[in-house]
């Protein structure tokens, strides 16, 4: 019991000091992360504003959003599809997408960012749920 107990303690130990890196890694990029969250938003909210106008104005939708998304919300989903137009849309812009057909483009490589790859996938897998 008593080796239980060290073991056990030693591991905590560890833990804490993991915990302890982390958070000071945390601080050090705090700034730079709250930057690019308000990036995002900005992002989000101008993106918003021009589908709004796209889709109320007489502007026909590129080819890559009506075959992913339709050509305007349905009346009873229209916060969600807008949300995953507006996920789509800074996909595109944040990674450069201009695939004039396919709303993410052509699949990223393994070797390209993991964060890009992730979510490449989460939003194939939401335009497929729409669909």
């Amino acid at each position: 019991m008593p080796e239980r107990i060290g073991q056990l303690a030693q591991s905590a130990q560890g833990a804490q000091a993991e915990q302890s890196v982390d958070n000071a890694r945390r601080a050090k990029s705090a700034a730079v992360v709250e930057g690019g969250q308000r990036a995002c938003t900005q992002l989000r909210v101008r993106l918003r504003s021009r589908l709004s106008d796209a889709l109320t104005g007489t502007d026909l939708l590129p080819v890559w959003f009506t075959t992913a998304l339709g050509p305007m919300a349905p009346p009873r989903r229209a916060e969600e599809w807008l949300e995953i137009a507006l996920d789509v849309l800074t996909y595109r812009v944040t990674y450069q997408v201009t695939d004039p057909v396919l709303a993410l483009g052509s699949a990223p490589s393994a070797s390209q960012a993991p964060r890009r790859v992730a979510r490449f996938n989460e939003l194939k897998q939401d335009l497929r749920d729409w669909g």
